[in-house]
């Protein structure tokens, strides 16, 4: 029975389609990351706008209402016809 040699790989590296693969791969996975960051960036200015609308008309909701309580800032000359 005869021994079978067993050669060392003579190249024991990456190939070029290897290297083109695996960046490929990394340059698709950190797109699809930065696209979330920037869609949730929109979000959050998105929700803090709203925000400030509502603390607008929220006060100019309570302004209104303090004026009509205390019957301030209205002329009677401007409602008689």
């Amino acid at each position: 029975m005869k021994k079978k040699i067993i050669k060392p790989k003579k190249y024991a590296g990456l190939t070029l389609i290897e290297m083109l693969v695996a960046v490929s791969v990394f340059v698709l996975t950190l797109t699809g990351l930065i696209q979330i960051y920037i869609s949730s960036l929109r979000s959050e200015r998105l929700a803090y706008d709203l925000l400030n609308a509502e603390n607008s008309v929220r006060y100019a909701i309570e302004l209104i209402s303090r004026d009509v309580r205390m019957g301030q800032g209205f002329k009677l000359e401007s409602l008689i016809l």
